[in-house]
């Protein structure tokens, strides 16, 4: 069995190996260290695509855009990256072009490719021919009422939760967190942009109840689903930046937990970016087009402090290693809940012990 390294390892991230993203279908690859190489050597020239002369220099080479200055972009570590004041979210060149000219970050990756001079570079792969005598799998479908839901919806998912406002509203604005009706109750559902899973869980927090085969459950993943993919890895509305790190875990209650945490650590939360895989049993098989998007990143797991999760755990940890990432995980081992009680995973150390708080420093890679 491949073990865990501690909180405090790491493997070595494979030299100049780096992550290619790609658009939303994985049908084409682009060089995006060559692409962000080239924007930070001419950002001048990228920001007058974007904005004309609308935008001003700063003494230190970084520029402001917008009233007295509200969009702040410069060059950190070879990249472009912005961040609105006003809006509280950033990213990298690419979410830049989607924030001012729309579209979808794979039409955005291929439009600022084109303007650099960097060509999509086709994968070679077709389609896979349909498998004569098998049905084709059922697409999976939203609830008709889903929408990022009301104030009152997120308040109520909050104090359910015992997370931050914040990080709810977040969620909400990548496009990974909707409300709506399932089974028969309102829910909060997880997703995101490629929209291959979403699973949903009671507003009052009671389970589901059983519908024939089906047992009760806390979660009920959506007809269609395919577990495999990484809820967060492609959000709608922001293109992450591809060197930010992972912060990689188990369910939707540790997925907003770990939004919770990020924006607790500093105003500018999307330094990191989370992911969740829904349950430990998709531990063994990646989704195949995820693949590219997680390929040298830095990775830092979360597993659950039960059997299951450090099982989950240590699969997930080989299948990153093998992409050349660079895999750590957080243990909850001895730490406690307010009430004494053990915690088992993330989104329990929003209610951590105040004697044992100081454990969590460090709790973000």
């Amino acid at each position: 069995m491949t073990t865990l390294p501690d909180k405090k390892e790491a493997r070595p991230l494979a030299k100049d190996e780096r992550c290619n993203n790609s658009d939303h279908h994985a049908f084409c690859k682009i060089d995006t260290t060559e692409l962000h190489r080239r924007i930070a050597n001419r950002p001048e020239e990228y920001l007058r695509e974007l904005f004309g002369n609308k935008f001003d220099k700063a003494q230190n080479g970084s520029f402001r855009v917008g009233s007295k200055g509200s969009l702040a972009i410069s060059i950190r570590e070879g990249a472009l990256v912005y961040f609105s004041h006003q809006e509280g979210v950033g990213g990298d060149a690419i979410a830049l072009w989607v924030r001012e000219r729309g579209g979808t970050a794979g039409e955005a990756l291929r439009a600022v490719a084109a303007w650099s001079g960097i060509p999509p570079i086709s994968n070679g792969t077709t389609a896979t021919p349909k498998r004569e005598g098998k049905p084709a799998p059922i697409a999976m479908k939203l609830p008709d009422d889903a929408t990022p839901g009301t104030k009152a919806d997120w308040l109520e998912l909050a104090a359910l939760r015992h997370v931050s406002i914040e990080s709810v509203c977040a969620a909400t604005h990548l496009g990974t967190l909707l409300f709506g009706t399932v089974c028969g109750s309102r829910c909060w559902i997880l997703t995101d942009a490629r929209r291959l899973i979403a699973e949903a869980r009671r507003m009052d927090g009671k389970l589901f109840p059983a519908v024939g085969d089906i047992g009760e459950r806390k979660a009920h993943t959506i007809k269609g689903s395919v577990k495999s993919w990484p809820v967060g890895l492609v959000p709608s509305n922001y293109h992450p930046d591809s060197r930010a790190p992972l912060v990689v875990v188990e369910g939707g209650p540790d997925y907003l937990a770990a939004m919770h945490f990020a924006f607790a650590d500093k105003p500018d939360a999307l330094a990191w970016h989370p992911i969740a895989f829904l349950g430990a049993g998709t531990a063994s098989a990646i989704h195949p087009e995820a693949l590219p998007l997680l390929r040298g990143r830095r990775v830092r797991l979360y597993p659950h402090g039960d059997s299951a999760g450090t099982l989950a755990g240590a699969k997930w940890a080989a299948q990153f290693a093998a992409l050349g990432a660079t895999v750590d995980a957080f243990s909850f081992e001895g730490l406690r809940k307010a009430t004494g009680e053990p915690i088992k995973d993330l989104n329990d150390c929003a209610r951590i012990h105040p004697e044992d708080a100081a454990e969590l420093e460090g709790l973000l890679p």
